[in-house]
């Protein structure tokens, strides 16, 4: 049963990391609903592992770009990481304390509105790279997905979409910008004592159900976002809100 709990755990960590739905919102939800635990700082810990494997995985090439000369791109990636670094130190755990309960599901309600509006958008034609205008919108909008039930992959793809950017080029650096984060926070989470004790068989199952969703998931973001459709994930967000409303 405990391979079962953390297998789920994995694929909905994978799944809402990078599908525009917030991986923390629906990690409260499943609790709720699944009496699902994710308390084990070593448990979160190798499900974001899986995730940061997946994004690395997904964009390798890219990835390995950003330590070349001129090192352009990860200057941006250093400036947009900037919002959420210093909103994450300064409030911590303190944001998801605040911000449950019944208003998960206004979160998530804001999310499915920002994906609306980003479907819009998308049909506009915007070119170019990714500029230092896009990186702090994105940058900003990545702070405020600090918000359980805002997504972070949705709320940086219209940061950037507002901002004028190209869609792929938004969608590709948006992706980019969650290996600081995630990184970062397993870094947080080994400082604060978190030690592999768990079993093994568990921590591999969970390492692996994330990474492999995160995958696919990346995979259909960026299907979505080449044929311009957002819509489902925002009626999908309006049927999680009133659950949320209903239970939390």
């Amino acid at each position: 049963m405990e391979v079962f709990k953390i297998a789920l755990l994995g694929i909905i960590q994978g799944l809402t990391e990078f599908l525009p739905v917030s991986s923390s919102g629906h990690i409260l939800l499943a609790q709720k609903l699944l009496n699902l635990s994710v308390d084990t700082l070593t448990v979160t810990l190798v499900l974001h592992l899986g995730t940061l494997v997946a994004v690395i995985a997904v964009f390798f090439k890219d990835f390995l770009r950003l330590f070349r000369p001129p090192f352009t791109k990860l200057f941006l990636l250093i400036l947009a990481t900037i919002p959420a670094g210093v909103a994450g130190l300064l409030l911590g755990d303190e944001i998801e304390t605040l911000f449950t309960g019944k208003f998960l599901g206004f979160a998530f309600l804001f999310t499915a509105v920002i994906l609306f509006v980003s479907d819009r958008l998308m049909k506009k034609k915007f070119d170019g790279d990714v500029t230092a205008k896009h990186a702090v919108a994105m940058g900003f909008m990545q702070a405020a997905a600090l918000v359980p039930g805002v997504s972070r992959s949705g709320s940086t793809i219209f940061g950037g979409l507002v901002a004028k950017g190209d869609k792929k080029q938004v969608t590709s650096f948006a992706f980019l910008m969650s290996i600081p984060v995630i990184l970062g926070g397993c870094i947080l989470k080994f400082g604060s004592g978190a030690l592999l004790q768990a079993d093994f068989l568990l921590l591999a199952v969970g390492f692996a159900s994330s990474a492999i969703s995160g995958i696919l998931a990346i995979k259909l973001v960026l299907k979505l976002i080449g044929a311009n459709n957002f819509l489902p994930f925002c009626i999908y967000l309006i049927v999680v809100a009133v659950v949320s409303f209903i239970i939390m």
